[in-house]
This record gives C-alpha cells, sequence and structure tokens, in this order.
C-alpha cells in the first residue's frame, strides 16, 4: 500500500491493519498470520527501520568464493545477506570460527 501524501485512516494506521490481518486469519484459515502482514505490508516497515539499524557491523567482510576465486569486499551485514544470502546473525561466526559458508564462501574480517 502507498503511503498518502494526507492522512488516510485504512492505509496509515498500523493497528488498523494489525486488525484487518488478524480478521482475514479469521475469515481464511489457511492464511498464516506472517502472510496477511505480508499482504497488508506491516511487516515490511517495521524489518526495515530494524535492518536500518542494525546494518553497520564496524569492520569490512572480505568474502572469496572458493570455486571461481571470486574476491568481494563489504561493509555492513545486509550487503553480505544480499549477496550470498547466509543470515544476519551467522556472519559473526563465520568469520570467528573460519568456517566455509555454503562450502564455497570464506569469510574473513578486515580492519
Amino acid at each position: 500500500m502507498a503511503k498518502a501524501l494526507t492522512y488516510n485512516p485504512f492505509e496509515d494506521d498500523l493497528t488498523m491493519r494489525n486488525y484487518l490481518a488478524l480478521y482475514a486469519c479469521i475469515v481464511n484459515p489457511k492464511l498464516s498470520y506472517n502472510r496477511t502482514l505480508a499482504i497488508f505490508e506491516i511487516n515490511s516497515e517495521v524489518k526495515s527501520k530494524n535492518l536500518l539499524r542494525k546494518s553497520r557491523m564496524g569492520y569490512k567482510v572480505k568474502i572469496t568464493d572458493i570455486h571461481t576465486k571470486e574476491i568481494l569486499i563489504c561493509e555492513d551485514s545486509i550487503e553480505i545477506q544480499e549477496l550470498i544470502g547466509i543470515n544476519q546473525r551467522a556472519v559473526s561466526i563465520y568469520i570467528k570460527h573460519g568456517y566455509l559458508y555454503n562450502k564455497r564462501y570464506c569469510l574473513e574480517k578486515i580492519e
């Protein structure tokens, strides 16, 4: 749902959208609550705010693809997540222990 230039109670009120998502779950039990939140675009706004807050790691990460010998340098965890599909929390674990992600990607911390 696009944001309106003026206040629109249906599109701008998150509480109303939550109630509509709950109503959709009651009417159609096959829908999950997360799916209805995605339909009404409630969850995406909250996630985007949280991702912007947690994206900086404070250091750069060098990603080496073992199969193609390609080297990429990333500055934040969102960029790493988009490139190789790794979970944001798992990045530090793979760096700390030196494990390969999907038996292909080596992650190293750059100071």
